[in-house]
């Protein structure tokens, strides 16, 4: 069986103050919000929830925790600690279109729709990575996308390649390139297609090869 800890990690900000750029609104604060409407609107917490609906239906036996803020809500936008392979069995949730074993566990089309891109690239930043709903879809991408946690984690999902990639890590200079970490990504989105082309037939159209 599987067990999930909330960690305390502090009070909530009073005055929480939202990320804007010229097209792309990245809130931390308005994500977070999505644990309460959850609960309110199934009586559920976000951490019973994901274990109930998805986490039980993954085949992992193995613990996981959100953070939560000081009153035991946990961070939607962030905060979710698994194992490496349990990171991987989501990643392959996603490959396969929501499926595990037979049975849909994420509808099809929400899959579909969440990974592809839904905003146009910052004016601001000049961030060449494009977003969905939650997922990050790399530059002149072929269908790929991922996910990417503070200080080095990804989930590279490549559909084509049928190649799931997880990278964890605790780099807490993983914006110290002098480019906000735009940079670190490049290197590590280069690194995920170089593993995706080695155990497949995918080839990426922009590498010349």
């Amino acid at each position: 069986m599987f067990s999930i800890k909330p960690v305390i990690l502090g009070r909530r900000p009073e005055n929480p103050v939202s990320s804007v750029a010229s097209i792309i609104l990245l809130s931390g604060p308005e994500i977070t919000f999505i644990s309460p409407v959850l609960r309110a609107a199934t009586g559920k917490t976000l951490m019973d929830y994901l274990g109930e609906k998805i986490w039980s239906k993954i085949g992992s036996g193995e613990d996981f925790y959100y953070l939560t803020d000081g009153y035991g809500v946990a961070f939607a936008l962030g905060g979710l600690n698994m194992r490496t392979r349990d990171y991987a069995r989501f990643g392959q949730l996603y490959l396969n279109r929501g499926n595990w074993n037979g049975e849909q566990v994420v509808p099809e089309e929400w899959v579909a729709e969440s990974t592809k891109v839904s905003a146009p690239r910052s004016s601001i930043n000049e961030d060449v990575l494009q977003y969905g709903y939650q997922w990050w879809m790399p530059p002149e991408t072929d269908g790929e996308y991922f996910a990417v946690g503070v200080y080095g984690q990804y989930i590279y999902i490549n559909p084509k390649a049928e190649i799931v990639v997880v990278k964890t890590a605790a780099n807490r200079n993983f914006r110290a390139d002098g480019e906000d970490g735009r940079a670190i990504k490049q290197e590590n989105i280069a690194i995920f297609r170089a593993i995706a082309e080695h155990y497949s037939d995918w080839q990426y159209p922009g590498s010349g090869s």
